[in-house]
């Protein structure tokens, strides 16, 4: 859109284009005017002028816009936003995400694996990529680029887990013993009588427990089918100490649990250990009870052997067969 209009006996132009900056100029006569006001049109339209720099938001701007966008439909959302808090912490989280270069993430990967395996750490670039892919894909910033490909992401899964210790075993069991939370040593046992994962413990309705079968009915899981969990006297004992009047079992959210998790082990002195380790010792123990790899794998959830082998480290031999 132009206009001129006539200002103290001198002609002002004016040209406003959405994506370009506005263009202001003053001539002596309304001629000159509109000539330039042509000249500067065909220049926009062939490209001649430089569109205006897009409006950034800041790193933290992003986060919450991918949380809202993105994040809070995926299954993993408890997870995932526990590692978006944390980067929305980081010093230069309030740049502009144009003015976050590899710099920034090569001193963030240098850090973190001072305190964290390599693959956490690979999962939280991963994280950072996909919100600046979302930004530069869906958000209108097609210029922008994306900063980790200019580093180098760690290479190599974690090292292979192994059998939670003896002794760090039985302190965990002392430990929940002695615990006052409502839930959490509930959780703890069924999760080592089971193998079952937290999101998929915490997502449990009553809807879904079969007493008279001794049997849990699972949904929604990570990989998306569905499957059947047998209960041992000790896991059914762990669920009738749910919430009777709520319609989940264990009502509690995913950093909740990591929260009272990390205080228990703190409290006492218990180190090293993960809540997933829980899932490989259960895993383990189906092995050790002479389980066959589809027995295990029908009730574990596993779709590949190779997966699942990850998981066990049984002290008896494999059946393949049943």
């Amino acid at each position: 859109m132009a206009t001129i209009t006539k200002r103290n006996g001198r002609w002002q132009a004016r040209v406003r284009r959405k994506g370009f900056p506005t263009q202001t100029k003053t001539f002596a006569n309304k001629t000159s005017a509109q000539r330039w006001v042509r000249h500067t049109e065909v220049q926009i339209e062939t490209h001649g002028l430089a569109k205006d720099k897009p409006d950034y938001p800041s790193f933290i701007e992003a986060i919450e816009r991918y949380k809202e966008e993105v994040s809070r439909f995926k299954k993993s959302f408890d997870v995932e936003k526990y590692r978006l808090d944390r980067l929305a912490q980081l010093a230069w989280a309030r740049n502009t995400i144009d003015k976050i270069d590899g710099s920034h993430l090569a001193g963030l990967r240098l850090k973190r694996l001072q305190e964290v395996s390599p693959a956490t750490v690979r999962k939280e670039l991963y994280l950072i990529s996909a919100i600046f892919e979302t930004a530069r894909r869906e958000w209108g910033f097609s210029n922008l680029k994306n900063p980790v490909g200019d580093i180098r992401i760690p290479s190599g899964a974690n090292p292979k887990r192994s059998r939670i210790p003896s002794d760090t075993l039985a302190c965990l069991l002392e430990a929940t013993s002695q615990s006052r939370h409502r839930y959490l040593p509930h959780i703890i046992m069924l999760a080592l009588e089971t193998g079952m994962r937290r999101g998929e413990i915490l997502s449990l309705t009553w809807g879904q427990y079969f007493p008279e079968k001794r049997l849990l009915e699972l949904i929604d899981t990570k990989n998306g089918h569905g499957r059947f969990v047998p209960l041992s006297d000790t896991a059914m004992a762990a669920i009738s100490h749910g919430a009777k009047q709520n319609e989940r079992i264990f009502p509690m959210t995913g950093n909740a649990v990591r929260l009272a998790w990390e205080r228990l082990l703190i409290t006492h002195d218990i180190r090293g250990l993960r809540f997933h380790d829980l899932r490989h010792e259960a895993i383990s123990r189906m092995f050790d009870e002479g389980m066959t790899v589809p027995q295990v794998a029908a009730v574990s959830g596993h779709r590949t052997i190779s997966m699942l082998f990850r998981y066990a480290h049984t002290t008896h031999n494999v059946r393949v067969q049943s």
